[in-house]
C-alpha cells in the first residue's frame, strides 16, 4: 500500500508542476487583477460554488417547470443563469440551420435516376471535377478548437452569475461538451465519414456507368488528376478503392489541376471598393450587420462587458461547422448563434469565394478558363474519336478543392448573378445563385456525360451539378437534360481559340490583363496601385487592415500558491485513503511475516 501511496503522490506532484508551468507563462499582474476583481476564493472555492450552483439550477429548473407552465420559453431565472430566457433555443430546433458555406455536408441525393440510361443514347465519356470529402481542420484551427475548453468554462461561469442568456438545454450542451479526440487525426486529411462518402459516390458511379470503368485501373482508359494535399490524395485513394478495389494512387496525373489552377502568383484584386480601397470581404466582416451579430453572441454568452470581435466569433463558428461535419448530430457552439447570424456567416463565406475564385474578380475568369478549355477540348476530341472508331479514354476525373468546383461553375455561367455580391446588398440577395453551401459542399462535383445518340444531332451532353441537371435554355431538353454538344461548344468558342487562356497567366502584366478582360482604366489604375503596395510590403493599404486576434477573455488560472495548497490537500487526502484501506484491508499474517523476513534479510546483507 505504501507503493500505491507514493504512486498517487507522484502523479499529483507531476500534474501540479505541469499546471504551475502553464500558469507561469501568463502575466502575473493580469492574474492578480483577475483574482481581485472576482473577489476572494481560489479554485477550490470556485469548484464548490459551481457545484452548489448546479444543484440549485437543477432544483430551480424543476420548480419553475411546474410553477410556470404558461411561459412558452420556460421562464424564471435560476442560480445558474437566465436559462430558458433566450429568444432562440438551438437544442429545441427540429430543423436547425445547416448551411455553412464550403463546410456544408454534401446532400445525400445519390439520385441514380439522373444516371439512368436514356432511350436512344449510350454514355461514352465522363468529364468530372470533384471536391475532396469531409476533412479535418488545419493544425492552427485544431489548436483553436481544443483550446475552447477554457472558453467553455468561462461561459459556464457567466451562466452561473446570470450574465448569459442560454436555454436550459443549450446550457447542458456546454456542461457536457468535450472536444473531439484529434490525437490520431491528420490535420487537413480526410475524416472517416469523409472517406465513406467518397466510397459511396464511387460505387454509385461504378454501378451506373460500369461499361466506362475497366475492372482494373488502366491509364489509357481513365485519366485522373489530383493536387498534392492530403485531403485530395486521401479522396483519390478512396475513389480508386470504390472503382477498382485498389487504393494505390495513379502514377501519371494529367496535371490540369496541380499545374494550371493552383499556380502560386500574385493575384490582382479587381472590383475592390473604390471609396475605401478595401476588399469586400473585409468590409462585410466589419459591416453593421456583423457588429450586431458579435453583440448578439456576446450577450448570449454573457460577455457584454468585453464583447467578442469578429475574429473570436469566427472561431466559435468554425467549431460549430466542423463538429457537425465530423459526425455530431448537434454542437453546443452552434447554439451561440441565431439563425440570422448563421445566414450572415454563410454570406460572408460566399462573398469571400466570390472574389477569390468567382466572377467577382475578372482575373479569376482568366485563371479558370484553363480547366474550361480542357473540358471543351476533351468533349470534342472524344466525339471525334468515337465518330471515327478511334481509341479514347472514357473518364477524366479531377480531384480538387472547393475552388476548382467554383471555378468551373463560374466559367459555365451556372452561378453568376446579375449584380456583384457586396457588403451593401446583403439583404437583397437571399436568393443569390452564387451560394457555396449549395454549389461547393464537401464532396461537391460537376459531371458532364457525353452521349452518342440516334438523333440527328448525334452527340449530346448532360451537365450535372451535385447530381442535379443543369439546363441551358434553348440548347437543352428540360425533360431528359440532354444538351447539344455542338450548341454547347459554340457558347464557349471564345475560350477555345483564346491563346492567352493558359497557365502562363502569372507572367501577364496588369496592362495585358486589363486589355484581355476589357477592364476600365480607372479600375486598372487602382489595381496597379494595389500591386505596387504589395511589392513594397504594404498589403494592408490595399486589402484592408489585417485582422488581429482580440485579447483572450481572462479566465482565472491556478497560480503557484493555489497549486501548492491543492497539492498538500490532495496528498493528505491520499494518505487518509491509503491509511483507511490499510486498516480495513490489512495484509494477511503470512504475507506480512514474509515481508518482514525479507526486510531483515536485506538488512543483514547490507551489514
Amino acid at each position: 500500500m505504501k507503493y500505491l501511496y507514493f504512486l498517487l503522490t507522484t502523479i499529483l506532484l507531476v500534474s501540479t508542476i505541469i499546471q504551475s508551468k502553464k500558469e507561469a507563462d501568463n502575466d502575473d499582474n493580469d492574474s492578480n487583477k483577475d483574482e481581485k476583481s472576482e473577489g476572494q476564493g481560489g479554485i477550490g472555492n470556485d469548484l464548490l460554488k459551481n457545484l452548489e450552483k448546479l444543484s440549485n439550477f437543477l432544483g430551480d429548473s424543476a420548480e419553475s417547470s411546474s410553477d410556470e407552465d404558461d411561459d412558452d420559453n420556460g421562464g424564471g431565472s435560476s442560480a445558474f443563469g437566465n436559462a430558458d430566457n433566450s429568444t432562440y433555443c438551438y437544442s429545441r430546433d427540429d430543423n436547425p440551420y445547416k448551411y455553412f458555406s464550403t463546410k456544408t455536408l454534401y446532400p445525400q441525393y445519390n439520385d441514380s435516376a439522373q444516371f439512368a440510361p436514356i432511350p436512344g443514347c449510350k454514355s461514352r465519356y465522363i468529364w468530372m471535377t470533384m471536391r475532396h470529402g469531409i476533412r479535418y481542420a488545419t493544425t492552427s484551427k485544431c489548436i483553436q478548437y481544443i483550446q475552447l475548453t477554457d472558453f467553455r468554462d468561462k461561459i459556464i461561469e457567466n451562466v452561473g452569475s446570470e450574465k448569459a442568456k442560454l436555454c436550459m438545454e443549450d446550457v447542458f450542451g456546454f456542461l457536457f461538451w468535450m472536444p473531439d479526440d484529434l490525437r490520431k487525426a491528420k490535420p487537413n486529411g480526410l475524416t472517416p465519414n469523409g472517406r465513406e462518402q467518397i466510397l459511396d459516390f464511387g460505387k454509385l458511379l461504378k454501378a451506373s456507368f460500369g461499361h466506362l470503368f475497366p475492372e482494373k485501373y488502366d491509364p489509357d482508359k481513365i485519366q485522373i488528376d489530383y493536387t498534392d494535399e492530403d485531403k485530395s490524395i486521401d479522396s483519390v485513394e478512396a475513389m480508386m478503392e470504390a472503382l477498382f478495389g485498389n487504393r494505390s494512387l495513379p502514377s501519371d496525373p494529367t496535371g490540369v489541376l496541380s499545374k494550371q489552377l493552383y499556380v502560386k502568383c500574385k493575384r490582382p484584386r479587381f472590383n475592390m471598393d473604390r471609396e475605401t480601397k478595401q476588399n469586400y470581404t473585409y468590409l462585410m466582416e466589419h459591416s453593421p450587420q456583423a457588429d450586431l451579430m458579435c453583440l448578439r453572441v456576446s450577450e448570449k454568452l454573457g460577455f457584454l462587458d468585453e464583447p467578442l470581435d469578429y475574429y473570436n466569433v469566427s472561431i466559435l463558428y468554425n467549431a460549430c461547422q466542423y463538429e457537425l461535419a465530423w459526425g455530431r448530430v448537434t454542437s453546443p457552439w452552434c447554439s451561440v448563434f441565431e439563425k440570422e447570424d448563421l445566414e450572415l456567416m454563410e454570406y460572408i463565406g460566399d462573398i469571400s469565394y466570390y472574389y477569390f475564385c468567382g466572377p467577382g474578380n475578372p482575373y479569376n475568369m482568366l485563371q479558370g478558363c484553363v480547366i474550361l478549355k480542357d473540358l471543351i477540348h476533351q468533349l470534342l476530341s472524344a466525339a471525334e474519336a468515337f465518330e471515327n472508331d478511334l481509341p479514347h479514354h472514357t473518364v477524366s476525373l479531377y480531384m480538387g478543392h472547393s475552388t476548382s468546383v467554383l471555378h468551373v461553375a463560374a466559367q459555365l455561367g451556372i452561378i453568376n448573378d446579375q449584380q456583384h455580391l457586396t457588403h451593401h446588398n446583403y439583404e437583397s440577395n437571399p436568393n443569390r445563385r452564387y451560394r457555396t453551401s449549395i454549389v461547393a459542399p464537401y464532396n461537391a462535383n460537376i459531371m458532364i456525360v457525353l452521349y452518342e445518340c440516334t438523333f440527328n444531332d448525334r452527340y449530346q451532353i448532360k451537365i450535372l451539378l451535385n447530381e442535379k441537371p443543369v439546363i441551358y435554355p434553348g440548347i437543352c431538353d428540360p425533360e431528359t437534360g440532354l444538351c447539344s454538344l455542338h450548341s454547347f461548344q459554340k457558347l464557349f468558342k471564345d475560350f477555345i481559340t483564346w491563346e492567352e487562356c493558359s497557365h502562363k497567366y502569372c507572367s501577364h502584366s496588369i496592362d495585358q490583363i486589363c486589355h484581355f478582360l476589357d477592364i476600365p482604366k480607372e479600375e486598372c489604375d487602382l489595381v496597379k496601385t494595389q500591386m505596387q503596395d504589395l511589392d513594397r510590403g504594404e498589403p494592408q493599404k490595399a486589402a484592408g487592415p489585417e485582422r488581429q486576434p482580440k485579447s483572450e477573455q481572462k479566465i482565472r488560472k491556478m497560480n503557484r500558491l493555489n497549486a501548492f495548497v491543492i497539492f498538500v490537500i490532495l496528498t493528505a487526502f491520499a494518505y487518509v485513503v491509503v491509511s483507511f484501506l490499510d486498516s480495513y484491508y490489512p495484509l494477511p499474517a503470512a504475507d506480512k511475516k514474509k515481508k518482514d523476513h525479507e526486510s531483515k534479510q536485506k538488512k543483514k546483507e547490507v551489514k
